[in-house]
């Protein structure tokens, strides 16, 4: 009777060990598989960076070769000459505000020895960045006074966007639409500038404004 006694408890003991050990290894495995998951917030994304300029543009024997890598909107450009009878430009460097979008040549006061355009853009916006260079009777070429347009108070008040330029018949050319209100009409400003001499240097003068 106490074999069979000591045999019961001995069952009930074993049992007993065993459920606590499903228990333990049921929590290790409900511990193992929990996880902890991260979330990466997408990467906001950038504008491209403008592509690098390179153009050239010629006036009968006058090659002008306008280089720029775009890099920033504290940009420069370099200009390249040959065909001047007496000193060629050879990778001068000179800044522009925003990216060289364009060059432009032509003759604007009729002495056979042309004038170039240098436009940036800056990636901001607002009124386009102009430098302004003159060839001396084929012989050399230096920089023209063209004065900063954006405290002009024909231009801030009706510019928006939208400036043009461009050389036509002896004068400079700038155009943009008229906005009213910050809403844009369907006029047009033009603002026209002849080629001066100066003490230092050629200038860029205001000569007239036309709307149509």
């Amino acid at each position: 009777m106490k074999s069979r006694f000591y045999l019961l408890i001995g069952a009930s003991a074993f049992l007993m060990a065993c459920g606590s050990e499903n228990s333990s290894s049921t929590a290790t495995t409900e511990t193992s598989t929990a996880t902890t998951t991260e979330t990466t917030a997408p990467a906001t994304p950038t504008a491209p960076a403008p592509a690098a300029f390179d153009k050239t543009v010629s006036y009968e024997k006058i090659n002008i070769t306008i280089s720029s890598a775009n890099t920033s909107d504290d940009n420069s450009f370099t200009v390249t000459t040959t065909g001047l009878s007496a000193s060629n430009m050879t990778g001068e460097k000179f800044s522009i505000k925003g990216a060289v979008t364009d060059v432009l040549i032509d003759d604007l006061d009729g002495d056979n020895s042309p004038e170039f355009f240098v436009i940036g853009r800056s990636a901001a916006g607002g009124l386009a960045s102009v430098q302004v260079f003159s060839t001396f009777n084929q012989k050399s070429c230096g920089m023209v006074n063209f004065p900063d347009q954006s405290a002009n108070p024909d231009v801030t008040s009706a510019f928006k966007e939208g400036d043009e330029y461009m050389p036509v018949e002896g004068i400079f050319v700038m155009r943009f639409p008229l906005y009213e209100n910050g809403t844009k009409t369907e006029k047009t400003r033009q603002l026209q500038f002849k080629l001066k001499p100066g003490e230092a240097m050629k200038q860029l003068v205001f000569s007239k404004k036309i709307e149509y």
